[in-house]
């Protein structure tokens, strides 16, 4: 049987139009460029955020500032400055990080972790991040199996983890310590845990992550409704 070529034609066009709507339907993750991934995740790493509205519903959160800034913007590699306190105590923070973006692929990046050697030299300072200009890289030491591996998984929203029992932590008596990850245009949930060498949880929330809602208006991009 010989088909007529324009029905061949009109019934591949139909075909694609069908795939294009199913595709829509389900909500899959847009296609995005090299650099174009690299700039939407950086823009939803940078913010200020809190997990107030979480610990006021849960008693067993506690109320944590979230500051994350890029600095040395004239050296290689993508760096951020990460400072949390609790949130009546913003002048003693608790955790300070320094953070290199390491991009893998269109869609799968890798957070490098580092500590400070001197972190209350830098305190305060994600107000004034040109303040790092005229400091090293040595002021920092990278930690070692903690880097968190993320996954694009649809517009503006990436989820990742550590990997392993390669990030060591001695706090509490645990062994190792994991991460996982959710970053959204609208918060950042993390869920950092510390495991002795049984594999028993030692530290850090049982429940599920800390959500940290954006709280802060800077970037006009964050806010535009997906095309």
């Amino acid at each position: 049987m010989v088909l007529n070529p324009l029905y061949m034609y009109r019934l591949s066009f139909c075909a694609a139009l069908l795939s294009i709507l199913f595709l829509h339907a389900c909500g899959g993750s847009r296609a995005i460029s090299y650099s174009d991934s690299q700039e939407e995740l950086a823009e939803l790493l940078t913010g200020t955020f809190s997990s107030e509205t979480q610990a006021l519903q849960d008693s067993l959160y506690s109320a944590v500032h979230l500051h994350i800034v890029p600095v040395w913007k004239e050296r290689t590699g993508q760096w951020f400055y990460v400072e949390q306190a609790v949130a009546n105590q913003n002048e003693k923070p608790y955790r300070q990080r320094m953070y290199r973006l390491v991009q893998l692929s269109s869609e799968r990046f890798k957070i490098l972790n580092y500590e400070f050697r001197n972190p209350q030299v830098f305190a305060g300072k994600w107000s004034a991040p040109q303040f790092f200009d005229d400091y090293p890289e040595e002021i920092v030491l990278i930690k070692e199996g903690c880097g968190v591996f993320l996954h694009r998984k649809a517009f503006k929203h990436y989820e990742g983890e550590t990997y392993g029992e390669d990030c060591f932590s001695q706090f509490q008596g645990a062994q190792y310590a994991t991460s996982e990850v959710e970053i959204r245009s609208d918060l950042i949930k993390t869920w950092d845990r510390g495991w002795s060498e049984e594999g028993k949880q030692v530290w850090g929330p049982k429940e599920g992550a800390y959500r940290f809602e954006r709280i802060d208006t800077s970037t006009e991009k964050l806010d535009k409704e997906r095309d």
